[in-house]
């Protein structure tokens, strides 16, 4: 059985999310996979929210990026804050309803990064 994320999208339709995984190879900016990007251009010079596993948000802003649609302003604070290291991935959940992406995070080693330092997820809000 496969398993899919679902959101609620305010009607009777369950809709499912689109979400892709990338690898952290550098600093900002974050691109986007073509195929993805295809699907959220219309983001665009948007603000939209990064959201962790602690249901934290921050801002952060959509662009074209020498042709590549990217996370540019935003995603150099959202990675600082959860220390991200070079060679660790996320997986990120667009949810359209609200114009947003759930950013998971996962170390090296496979395992999901939540403990993040304690004044993130105790009610710091960016």
């Amino acid at each position: 059985m496969n398993e899919v994320d679902l959101c609620w999208n305010g009607s009777s339709k369950i809709q499912e999310l689109e979400r892709f995984c990338n690898r952290s190879i550098s600093h900002p900016p974050h691109c986007f996979p073509p195929k993805f990007a295809r699907s959220v251009s219309h983001l665009t010079d948007r603000e939209i929210y990064l959201e962790d596993s602690c249901g934290r948000r921050w801002m952060a802003t959509v662009c074209n990026y020498n042709g590549s649609l990217a996370i540019q302003q935003g995603w150099a604070k959202f990675s600082a804050e959860h220390d991200v290291k070079v060679g660790e991935f996320f997986v990120f959940h667009y949810v359209p309803n609200d114009q947003h992406f759930i950013v998971q995070i996962f170390r090296i080693s496979g395992c999901e990064k939540i403990n993040f330092d304690s004044y993130i997820c105790k009610g710091k809000q960016n």
